[in-house]
């Protein structure tokens, strides 16, 4: 089975940063000097006073949606976690440079490709047909 390109994609974005998780939406134009905007939106309140107030906390830990927390963490992927092979699930934590290696990159683009779907899905668009109603 070959990777297709949404698979290779999704890959050289997340290694290159040039994806859309919120580590990096959250560091661009106004939202530059807003942490709480990096913040991953399953693991945290969605409300932003709530989230600028947390923040200015000096103990506050923030959650932060980048690539680690997304492979590893993000109880959102978890089902889709469980269904890697071992060796796969263990370079998550042991060694995920590893993941892009030649024996297991096709995998690790499928679980990716499945992530980004997740967080990004595709918006359905429904079209208005119009129908001529032309005089007989």
């Amino acid at each position: 089975m070959k990777t297709t390109y949404q698979q290779c994609k999704r890959t050289a974005q997340l290694r290159t940063s040039s994806h859309k998780l919120g580590i990096e939406t959250g560091r661009h134009g106004k939202l530059a000097l807003s942490y709480h905007h990096r913040a991953c939106p399953f693991c945290s309140t969605k409300d932003q006073d709530i989230l600028k107030g947390f923040v200015a906390l000096p103990f506050a830990d923030l959650i932060v949606e980048d690539e680690l927390h997304v492979l590893r963490e993000c109880p959102k992927y978890h089902a889709t976690r469980l269904m890697l092979p071992d060796d796969i699930k263990s370079a998550l934590f042991v060694d995920v440079p590893s993941l892009f290696e030649k024996g297991s990159v096709r995998r690790a683009a499928q679980y990716i490709e499945q992530i980004f779907k997740s967080r990004f899905p595709k918006k359905l668009v429904t079209h208005k047909l119009e129908v001529n109603n032309a005089p007989k």
